[in-house]
């Protein structure tokens, strides 16, 4: 019993988060800034969530997820832009260390400010400071993991964007207020998904450890 137990604490929350991080590529939720085709997906609203079960689960993702891309844009730079950020936050989450949370946030900190245009849109980078401060003084749970992971996406992504688009000033000042509002979501998000993975583990493990004792019992 002490196997099975192990078992499924192990695979089937791996194989349900893989199944549901896969399927989510499918569920557009809106458009990426500074361009044309690309939209975020639920896929990249919990993708650093992969990091709380396996960093192997997470690079199983990514490399999906960038092939399915190649495939669609036949470009492997793009392939790879669009999916760093979320590959970045799932192991923020998976080693919670200090290069991750403190150093990685600060370093786009600073390419985002010494940039010809972000510097006129100093503000924006401080939410980066979220990981930081998470990192340091909050107790861990799932939403703070959660928000501190999605925030190095945000870092990440916007840094990349930044130098592959440079996009205007002005778009950067607007965006202040609807990132507060999406990366609350995304951490919300993840936080449902994280819990709802573990329920449903936990009722099959329970159906399966009946019918298997039911199945001892009759031989």
């Amino acid at each position: 019993m002490v196997t099975i137990r192990k078992t499924f604490n192990k695979i089937v929350p791996f194989l349900l988060m893989a199944g549901i991080s896969l399927g989510a590529l499918f569920c557009k939720m809106s458009p990426i800034v500074g361009s044309y085709s690309a939209c975020f997906s639920l896929s990249d609203v919990i993708m650093p969530l992969s990091g709380a079960f396996s960093l192997w689960l997470s690079l199983g993702i990514a490399l999906v997820r960038s092939g399915l891309t190649f495939w669609h844009v036949l470009s492997p730079v793009k392939a790879l832009v669009y999916h760093i950020p979320g590959f970045a936050a799932s192991i923020a989450w998976a080693r919670p260390s200090w290069v991750l949370r403190i150093v990685l946030p600060a370093v786009c900190m600073v390419l985002f400010i010494v940039h010809p245009i972000g510097r006129y849109a100093i503000p924006y980078t401080f939410y980066w400071l979220i990981p930081m401060i998470i990192h340091c003084i909050a107790k861990r749970s799932v939403f703070t993991d959660a928000l501190a992971s999605t925030f190095v996406a945000h870092a990440v992504g916007s840094v990349i964007w930044l130098y592959v688009k440079a996009i205007p000033v002005i778009v950067w000042w607007n965006l202040l207020p609807i990132v507060a509002v999406e990366r609350l979501f995304n951490a919300l998000a993840m936080t449902v998904v994280y819990y709802a993975v573990l329920s449903i583990s936990q009722y099959g493990r329970r159906i399966f450890i009946r019918n298997t004792s039911q199945i001892v019992h009759v031989k």
